[in-house]
């Protein structure tokens, strides 16, 4: 069992004139979370259970207790409409899981990056 949370909770997207630079509410580039795991740790960025929703969005809970499962489960093509509007409305800044969304063992705690190839324990 795991809970599930999307990278990017964004309740007024900044962006830079230069660029698109979306930063969640932390202050986080979702586009660091979006380079992987190393790439985040080395921008001096943590990840803590406490302060996750400052950077990610709560979508929900899943019984599923394989990870590659739950990615799979949780692909744009895989869910319904309403599923995907509901995520919009929660803040995400997509449907589809992918690098940067995290899961959090519901049975040890255990937090979880989606990482380029597969996840990172945080």
């Amino acid at each position: 069992m795991f809970r599930i949370f999307y990278a990017g909770n964004v309740t007024k997207p900044e962006v830079n004139n230069d660029q698109e630079e979306i930063r969640t509410d932390h202050g986080h580039k979702l586009a660091d979370m979006r380079m992987g795991w190393k790439f985040y740790q080395e921008r001096g960025h943590l990840l803590l259970k406490g302060s996750l929703c400052k950077t990610h969005t709560f979508v929900g809970t899943t019984d599923q207790m394989n990870k590659d499962h739950v990615f799979l489960d949780y692909q744009g093509e895989n869910v319904d409409a309403n599923f995907s509007q509901l995520i919009r409305e929660c803040g995400a800044t997509h449907t589809s899981m992918s690098i940067g969304d995290v899961l959090i063992d519901s049975l040890n705690g255990d937090m979880w990056f989606c990482d380029h190839y597969g996840w990172t324990k945080i």
